[in-house]
This record gives C-alpha cells, structure tokens and sequence, in this order.
C-alpha cells in the first residue's frame, strides 16, 4: 500500500503533467467538421454504424483523400498523437484493399488552394506523395509522412509496413522515395 506522501506525490505528478499540455494540443474528432475534407474524403458510418472519416471509397482505383485540421499547430517542441484506425474491404469490389493511408504533418507551399487543399497521388502515392513518372501529380512539400503502407509496389519491401517518408521543402517535383 502507498504512503500517505507517496500518494501525494503522484498526485501532483499526476496533475503537472496534465496541467502542461496545452489546451489546442488535446485534439480529439467526435465529428469531422473542423476538417478540411480533400479529393474523396468524406464522413461515414462503419459496419458498427460508427461514424467514421473514409478517406477513400472500397469501390474504386486511384483515388486519393486527405483531411487537415484547419488550426495551425506548432511541433517546434514535438508532440504526441494517438488515433485509431480501421481498414476495411468488401471483396466483391476486386482485390484489395490498397495502397494505404499516411498520417502527414506539413507546412505546404506549393498548393494554388494552399496548404489545407494538399493532397497528393493517387495508388503508391497513398495521398501524399508523387513518383518520378506521376505527370501532373504534386507531392505535399514541407511535409513528413509516416505511412501505413497495404499493398507492395515495385519500390515497397513488402505489401504491410510502416515508414517515415519526407518530401522536404523543395516546390515542384520532389519525389517523396
């Protein structure tokens, strides 16, 4: 059994880290109306009847979603992020699921619309990025991706992993690989 000052002391640790957390750090999306919804994004319901931000529809190729939250956030100190996520596919619509999703962290500059209409290719691009070949297609700049890759292209190790992608600050064609 904990002390009387062992208590009080986790107590207040308990509270001291509470209390430093800003306020616009603690973000959570009950609903999706504080997002800029891109390309086909869109609210849904899950087979639970939750709802749900699909970023993609199950029924058709190359295309591509993105959602940004429309208040800017520092991460000049770091941050934590937690969310969940559900992937799904009804195998009448063909094989699948693919490509994947990322969750994207960027400051982009090279959007007509600006950075809250970024959204990258479609396929292997998974949203945020572009291949050499890609004619038209603009990666998001100044951007970091952490990707949660389903399907293997010529350039993945695999069809299921994750990995940190960077687009960095170059306009114009970088190429996130």
């Amino acid at each position: 059994m904990l002390s009387l000052r062992m208590s009080v002391v986790c107590v207040l640790s308990l509270v001291m880290v509470l209390c430093s957390v800003p306020a616009l750090a603690q973000i959570s999306f009950l609903d999706f109306t504080q997002l800029q919804l891109n390309g086909s994004a869109t609210p849904s319901k899950n087979g639970n009847g939750q709802k749900v931000l699909r970023l993609t529809p199950d029924d058709s190729n190359n295309q591509a979603g993105s959602a940004w939250w429309m208040t800017q956030q520092s991460v000049a100190n770091g941050f934590t992020t937690v969310f969940q996520f559900q992937i799904t596919h009804n195998p009448e619509n063909g094989p699948g699921p693919a490509d994947g999703f990322a969750f994207v962290v960027q400051n982009a500059h090279n959007y007509d619309g600006g950075s809250l209409s970024a959204l990258g290719g479609t396929s292997g691009d998974i949203g945020y990025g572009s291949t050499p070949n890609d004619e038209g297609v603009t990666p998001i700049d100044n951007s970091i991706a952490i990707e949660f890759d389903t399907f293997q292209d010529s350039w993945d190790p695999n069809g299921n992993h994750v990995a940190v992608q960077s687009c960095g600050t170059e306009i114009g064609r970088a190429s996130c690989r």
